[in-house]
């Protein structure tokens, strides 16, 4: 990573945070980045993020058959099968954590923040 771009440096994929500085600056910008169609992200979300108590899963577009949620280290401390929310997180001490969930033959991994 540097600070600077020489003359013939091009940057083909700025990220999603880049296009949309640009966008509210007033470029128009037609961008269809990886990240942008494929990440998850766009596909769920954990609801509050940061959580105190309860956890949703949000944006999902088919049926959960199971959660588990990890620690940083990667243990296993909660798997719940077909799941209800809000799920119940506040047991769980301060830090960050991970969220997979299964739904159908997929499998997703999202961070969230336990406060």
């Amino acid at each position: 990573m540097t600070p600077f771009s020489g003359t013939a440096d091009a940057i083909h994929d700025p990220g999603i945070i880049a296009v949309m500085i640009l966008k509210d600056i007033g470029w128009s910008v037609n961008y269809t980045g990886i990240e942008s169609l494929n990440s998850p992200e766009n596909i769920l979300k954990v609801c509050p993020n940061p959580v105190e108590n309860g956890l949703f899963i949000c944006s999902l577009k088919s049926a959960i058959n199971e959660i588990e949620v990890s620690d940083i280290s990667g243990r296993k401390i909660i798997t719940i099968q077909s799941p209800k929310f809000p799920i119940d997180v506040a047991d769980l001490s301060s830090g960050i954590f991970f969220c997979k969930v299964k739904s159908g033959d997929k499998i997703f991994t999202v961070k969230f923040v336990k406060q």
